[in-house]
């Protein structure tokens, strides 16, 4: 059996995503007993396809792994999908989007010192899904101004462009409430500091002991990869790996230390890990890596069925 073969054929596959796709929903299916709500089922379902979507996408227009392969597209399936305590989680699935699409504003802005737009785009998203969405969203602001940092594109001007993002949609949002004569429904929505000095470690499962063990082994070991991967790969590749390096660095420390947010932040981190995941093993055709992989994937369906 020839497993370069079949590694090379399952990471480039165009059926791969579809299958995929398809097996999951199957086996979703299974839970059908204990689906509280159907609507709100079917839009996470939904929400999590097309965000794998646009992950393979964001990765064939910025190139973040040179060479071809459906793999992040599949490993946030994998991690989504399988996790059923997400299945209803609607409000979480649509933080997901909004850190992909402000991930795009970053990536896009590379060595532009001339980012406001993008800087500002990105303020507005995430202020808007702080007020309409997951309050602690706002607070990916200043760890974007570092993403900004690590590709050359912060600036004083990107710096107030995101401020005036942040204002425009409280501006927006005091005009509504002082028209309903709701002032608490807006002071309500204002950025939560208490929430961050709210620290209590989550209580784990020995089974999500193992998750985050393999998240964070692997997480380390393609961190070091990263970190020398400019000798090899080009500037842009290597500040954009850098970058999901943080976001997924962050998301798992305050997963852990942050447990009312654990939910939606594990959700949030499967973006980066997807493309972290996603590289380490695309790039890597050593028998014992592919084995790993094959490993790991078996895991999470186990996992999704005990």
């Amino acid at each position: 059996m020839d497993l370069k073969l079949i590694h090379r054929d399952f990471i480039s596959g165009r059926w791969t995503i579809l299958i995929s796709v398809l097996l999951f929903s199957f086996a979703r299916m299974l839970n059908i007993s204990e689906i509280e709500n159907w609507g709100i089922y079917v839009s996470v379902a939904a929400f999590q396809i097309g965000i794998s979507l646009l992950l393979q996408q964001v990765n064939n227009t910025f190139n973040i792994i040179n060479k071809r392969t459906i793999l992040p597209a599949f490993f946030f399936l994998l991690f989504t999908q399988t996790d059923t305590r997400n299945d209803e989680n609607l409000m979480g699935i649509i933080s997901v989007l909004v850190i992909a699409l402000c991930l795009i504003f970053a990536f896009k802005s590379y060595r532009n010192t001339e980012s406001q737009m993008s800087s500002f785009n990105v303020a507005l998203l995430l202020t808007l899904g702080s007020v309409l969405c997951w309050n602690p969203l706002v607070f990916f602001i200043p760890l974007f101004w570092l993403g900004f940092y690590i590709l050359r594109s912060f600036s004083i001007k990107s710096f107030a462009a995101s401020l005036i993002g942040i204002l425009t949609i409280y501006f927006f949002f005091s005009a509504w409430c002082l028209y309903q004569e709701n002032w608490n429904l807006f002071i309500e929505k204002l950025p939560q500091i208490k929430q961050l000095s709210d620290i209590r470690f989550i209580n784990l499962s020995i089974m999500d002991w193992i998750v985050f063990s393999v998240f964070f082994i692997l997480l380390i070991i393609s961190g070091i990869n990263i970190l020398m991967v400019g000798i090899s790969e080009k500037i842009q590749t290597a500040m954009f790996l850098r970058v999901l390096l943080l976001f997924a660095g962050v998301t798992l420390i305050l997963s852990f230390f942050f447990s009312s947010m654990t939910k939606n932040l594990k959700l949030i981190g499967f973006v980066p890990f997807s493309y972290i995941f996603a590289r380490y093993f695309t790039l890597s055709e050593k028998k014992y890596n592919i084995i790993l992989l094959s490993i790991i994937i078996l895991f999470f369906i186990f996992r999704f069925f005990i």
